[in-house]
């Protein structure tokens, strides 16, 4: 089990069906299909440099 802190996030923008996507690097998306939004969210977390073994 990883103990990253690196956190994306998908919550629910009230008053409508939007949905705000957040990555730990404070990168973020609004859509309003679930699944597009875990799909930009990996896609986007796919960018970042990955931490070295044992760090």
């Amino acid at each position: 089990m990883s103990t990253s802190r690196r956190t994306v996030r998908i919550e629910w923008i009230p008053g409508g069906d939007r949905l705000n996507g957040t990555c730990h690097c404070g990168a973020r998306f609004v859509g309003e299909e679930p699944e597009e939004m875990w799909n930009r969210l990996w896609a986007h977390e796919a960018e970042h440099p990955r931490p070295k073994e044992g760090m």
